[in-house]
């Protein structure tokens, strides 16, 4: 049985989850299983899947008919995960040789420990301003963060799966902000997350300046929304 479960979510990645996948190929760590699960994808990236992880045991393809969302797709994968941690990435990251190896040496020394989230390397593969500002601005807002936190971010973290199954995993109903959500919910219930700086990851996003100025919109107004939500929750 491995001891972690890699869930990746997939919609619409079939110009990125080659990237990811072949990382995963080269770990130092080998006791892991690899969960992908398509969300409803309208391009070829399930059958790219599918041609790279042919006769590999410790990989699973899961298909969606419909798109449900990440948070629902995550859920999906950890369900089937048969790793007591489960580890979360996107499809359009790049992790170092040594990423699954640092978390499973992370829990092996922080006892304490139900969950870590890393972040983004202070570079990304693409030399554009916005993609350069956005890459870098989540890398600031992480690296300058105490060492335990109260959040995720799923572009890489990982979480003990006794403590995500115990509060019921990630909410489904949410479209964005659900990994923030989740980790709210983990620390109220008790749970403790850290912040580690060297579990850095390249985040393989284009993004253009009309895209950098959508992002944000739509972030800001979905994390105005979760923060009011979770004070009316707090009120009740």
């Amino acid at each position: 049985m491995p001891s972690i479960s890699i869930v990746i979510p997939n919609y619409n990645g079939s110009d990125t989850i080659a990237h990811t996948l072949d990382t995963l190929e080269k770990q130092i760590f080998d006791d892991f299983e690899v969960i992908i699960v398509d969300d409803g994808s309208q391009d070829d990236s399930v059958a790219l899947i599918r041609s790279r992880i042919e006769g590999k045991e410790n990989y699973t393809l899961s298909e969606q008919a419909q798109n449900r969302g990440a948070a629902s797709a995550r859920n999906v994968g950890a369900r089937m995960a048969k790793g007591s941690i489960l580890m979360f990435i996107d499809s359009d990251i790049i992790i170092s040789e040594d990423t699954v190896k640092k978390v499973a040496d992370f829990f092996d020394t922080h006892e304490d420990a139900d969950a870590v989230v890393g972040l983004p390397d202070s570079e990304n593969s693409f030399s554009n301003w916005a993609s350069q500002h956005f890459n870098l601005r989540i890398h600031f807002n992480y690296i300058n963060l105490p060492e335990r936190i109260g959040h995720l971010y799923t572009s890489i973290c990982a979480v003990k799966k006794q403590a995500f199954d115990s509060v019921e995993g990630f909410n489904e109903q949410m479209m964005s902000e659900e990994d923030p959500e989740l980790g709210f919910r983990l620390s109220d219930a008790g749970y403790v997350i850290y912040r580690d700086k060297t579990l850095s990851v390249n985040h393989y996003k284009y993004i253009s300046f009309w895209g950098l100025l959508k992002n944000d919109f739509k972030r800001s107004a979905s994390r105005a929304r979760l923060m009011l939500r979770r004070r009316m929750t707090k009120s009740l």
